[in-house]
């Protein structure tokens, strides 16, 4: 967890980053900030042994083609596309986490139900992130009462 006076210091040095680039801040322009400057708050966010971060940008990678994939599930309102694997948060909270058939989580009464809760959480992110918005309202306030009915 990173503290506030942290947080703080990374918010102000990607201000820097976004001052210097017309107000946008990049990935890129934020590995070479953090490269240049080795004292910011910002390097100590990186790994900087190479065999380390190739290793953890391989599982991202790894991450992104378990995901790639859908299967045609029939529903009662007719047949639908679905993510071949999901991860379930429970899972994710193991250390090395994993990915389930989304048809063995759908035809379990217990991992459907997280899949819910993970789904009515991720809800709940994309308002706080879009809560300006006000063409969103209405489904905001029916995301609201789903969360209020299933928890």
């Amino acid at each position: 967890m990173i503290s506030s006076a942290r947080k703080a210091k990374i918010k102000a040095e990607l201000k820097q980053i976004a001052d210097r680039h017309h107000g946008v801040v990049t990935p890129e322009a934020t590995v070479e900030f953090a490269q240049r400057h080795v004292n910011s708050e910002l390097h100590t966010q990186f790994s900087w042994d190479l065999k380390k971060a190739a290793y953890a940008h391989w599982l991202y990678e790894a991450r992104q083609i378990i995901t790639i994939f859908v299967d045609i599930v029939d529903t009662p309102q007719g047949p639908i596309e679905v993510q071949t694997y999901q991860s379930l948060k429970s899972d994710r909270k193991n250390k090395k986490g994993g990915y389930r058939f989304t048809t063995t989580i759908l035809s379990s009464a217990d991992m459907r139900r997280q899949l819910l809760q993970d789904a009515l959480e991720d809800f709940e992110l994309f308002e706080r992130k879009y809560a300006q918005l006000t063409e969103l309202a209405e489904m905001f306030r029916l995301s609201r009462r789903l969360r209020e009915e299933y928890r």
